[in-house]
């Protein structure tokens, strides 16, 4: 109620300004604060967490299975961030490729 009357004319626009507003007043609400930063360290859901499993068990099928942990974790990710994966130039992705991987026997194209 107190922190309350103390916010009420000041302009606010996300819990960082609460935080300014009353990081002064720390001996007067030190649980107030604290509760404000467990509050901004706890993700706000796990739709970004579920969304990875979901891709994971699409990209993991039978055939790929046997794959080790590390090998599969490349593909993991182009499927989980597919929207900056299908933004990326293919062609600068395949000459890089080609520069970095000396093998002339993979033939690119």
């Amino acid at each position: 109620m107190q922190a309350k009357k103390v916010l009420r004319n000041q302009h606010m626009e996300d819990i960082h300004d609460v935080i300014d507003k009353l990081r002064p007043l720390k001996a007067a609400f030190p649980e107030l604060l604290r509760l404000l930063d467990i509050a901004l360290t706890i993700a706000v859901s796990s739709a970004a967490c579920e969304r990875s499993f979901s891709s994971l068990k699409r990209t993991k099928t039978y055939l790929r299975s046997t794959m080790s942990q590390l090998r599969l974790n490349n593909p993991a990710i182009l499927s989980i961030e597919s929207d900056i994966a299908s933004s990326l130039p293919l062609e600068v992705v395949v000459d890089r490729f080609a520069y970095q991987h000396k093998n002339h026997r993979i033939c690119l194209l």
